[in-house]
């Protein structure tokens, strides 16, 4: 019993005295063991990631990924309390370190490592949410939970945090109390929807309230690391364990603080790399076989492939999104359809003479202003798409909801009305959950730097403060009842 006390007593010491000395802490890895234990797919998933960045990276000639890569950016600052709720500011801090430290622009860089370079990788906070509408590319979520112990409860709106958006189109950074951890990322490869990574909100930026050795914004340089295939420099093993770069030395652990010109496995280790554990005053460096690994992962058929044709810091869609997919039966020549405003001015039209389209699917996209319009598909036969000459059909959507979704079986032809005025958030109801997210058309409530109009079109209570950026309006439709109850 005696013996128990004694191990229970070293081991809360031990871990306080971490805590005091303030030593770098990374859970990826921990992450990553955790999400194969779930799903043993994700190891086979990664091998065969691991496989292709390889045979990219001994393609050097023929690599198609060149120049300047850009990855937008979504912030979710999760809180409990205000401190927590961290400011624009040291949000775009953030930003400025990471694109200082992925183009080697950061100010105390040194050239102790000839193998220090450029990665030409930059970062912008989004522009577009996933709805094409503005953002600042910051959200931010009110929590009840006062800490997060495990890795995956900030990262979803049902267990007190947030959900990420799209992985194919932004980088995912969550910011909240992580309970004396410093921040974890997931590898390409693993659970798209906790993809993106995460820093304790006293470890992000370089302004604010931060921890002293950790005040530099070096944290999500280093998550991002490992959210672009970066493995922990030492290889997270002894002298046999490799990080699968061929410059940088080999390393039986890591280091913490500023051990420069440690030496191990017989060579200098490279305690400046940001893929080591030292301080952020120490960091300064990724290599040129780290930058080539990282874009490995955007060349053809690399996971972060997608990133390279998102939009999401374009200038916002000022436009209603349109979606028509069409699936033809074995005689296309047959259909035509039209839009068309209830003025009769044609929209967009579509005449498929030509035997390539027979049983095969279209998708098309518009962009059409507010109004009312008429979507009318004909079938010269009389047989519309289905069911005598192959199976056929379409849906008419927007982004938020179907239109119209057809078996196919409408004959000579059919004629749909619908309306559009999608570029508002809109709440649905009826319900007293104003803000839960899956009671506005978009699935998602503004965020604060929203700068169009709100509508409320059901009855509905809300048992909260209503906050409302100053260019935000909010208009009620007539005979309906919206009540505020705090």
């Amino acid at each position: 019993m005696i013996k128990k006390h004694i191990i229970i007593l070293i081991y809360f010491c031990f871990a306080f005295c971490n805590l005091v000395n303030g030593q770098r802490t990374c859970d990826a890895m921990d992450h990553l063991n955790e999400l194969e234990q779930k799903d043993p797919s994700i190891k086979i998933k990664m091998d065969a990631i691991e496989k292709h960045t390889q045979y990219i990276l001994d393609q050097a000639s023929t690599r198609t990924v060149d120049g300047i890569i850009t990855i937008p950016v979504v912030v979710h600052v999760v809180y409990n309390e205000e401190g927590e709720n961290i400011s624009d500011a040291q949000i775009h801090s953030q930003l400025d370190v990471l694109n200082e430290d992925f183009r080697r622009l950061n100010q105390d860089k040194d050239n102790l490592w000839p193998q220090a370079i450029d990665s030409e990788i930059e970062f912008c906070l989004a522009t577009q949410d996933s709805y094409g509408d503005a953002t600042c590319g910051i959200t931010r979520t009110y929590t009840d939970s006062t800490k997060f112990y495990g890795k995956t409860g900030m990262k979803s709106t049902a267990t007190g945090g947030i959900d990420g958006w799209s992985y194919q189109d932004y980088l995912n950074i969550w910011v909240c109390d992580l309970s004396g951890r410093l921040g974890f990322a997931t590898f390409p490869g693993t659970a798209t929807d906790l993809d993106g990574i995460v820093c304790d909100y006293q470890a992000f930026g370089r302004i604010g309230d931060l921890k002293p050795d950790f005040n530099l914004g070096r944290t999500a340089t280093h998550e991002v690391g490992h959210w672009l295939n970066l493995r922990h420099i030492w290889g997270d093993g002894d002298c046999t364990y490799d990080d699968n770069v061929s410059d940088t030395p080999l390393s039986n652990d890591h280091n913490y603080g500023c051990d420069i010109g440690h030496i191990s496995c017989g060579s200098v280790d490279m305690v400046q790399n940001y893929m080591d554990y030292s301080d952020d005053v120490c960091m300064n460096l990724f290599t040129s076989g780290q930058k080539n690994r990282m874009r490995a992962q955007f060349d053809v058929g690399g996971f972060r492939e997608s990133l390279l044709t998102s939009e999401a810091c374009c200038p916002p869609i000022d436009c209603n999104r349109l979606f028509l997919t069409i699936d033809f039966d074995d005689y296309p020549n047959d259909i035509s359809w039209i839009i068309s405003g209830l003025n009769d001015t044609i929209i967009s039209d579509a005449y498929p003479n030509n035997s390539q389209y027979m049983n095969t699917t279209i998708e098309l996209d518009f962009c059409l202003p507010n109004g009312s319009f008429n979507f009318e598909i004909a079938d010269s036969y009389g047989d519309g798409l289905c069911c005598n000459e192959g199976n056929g059909g379409y849906i008419l959507e927007t982004e938020y909801a179907i239109i119209h979704d057809s078996p196919g079986t409408f004959g000579s032809g059919e004629v749909i009305n619908f309306s559009l005025n999608d570029q508002y958030y809109r709440f649905l109801g009826p319900g007293t959950a104003w803000s839960e997210p899956t009671n506005w058309n978009k699935l998602s409530v503004p965020s604060a730097c929203y700068e169009k109009a709100i509508w409320i079109e059901s009855d509905c209570t809300l048992n909260d403060t209503l906050s409302l950026s100053p260019n935000m309006d909010l208009e009620i439709k007539e005979n309906v009842r919206f009540t505020i109850s705090e």
